[in-house]
């Protein structure tokens, strides 16, 4: 599925679950906006098997992606039934990243 698809299935779940539900889906979605600050900070994932054991290029973006997780899990654990468009802001702040790495910047 990859990583968009991924973060797209999120999305989906976040925008048609019961609002009963998302609040729980809110406290599951603090682990990896906690993780994206966490290896961010403790610099513990320089490289990785998905780039080929290559430098990660979007690591200077994690608390991009950690902040908006946190906006999410902030929103859905409040009952706000909106708080799934801070994950599609994500999908579309990591694709528009990735494009621009790979086809503008490189």
């Amino acid at each position: 599925m990859g990583c968009i698809g991924s973060r797209l299935l999120l999305v989906y779940i976040a925008k048609n679950i019961k609002v009963k539900l998302l609040k729980y889906m809110g406290y599951l979605l603090l682990l990896p906006a906690i993780g994206f600050f966490y290896i961010y900070l403790t610099g513990i994932r320089k490289t990785g098997l998905e780039v080929f054991g290559d430098k990660i290029w979007w690591n200077h973006l994690r608390p991009i992606h950690g902040l908006l997780y946190l906006l999410f899990s902030y929103n859905a654990i409040n009952g706000n039934k909106s708080a799934w468009m801070y994950l599609f802001i994500d999908v579309l702040f990591g694709l528009t990243s990735f494009l621009m790495y790979h086809f503008i910047l490189k």
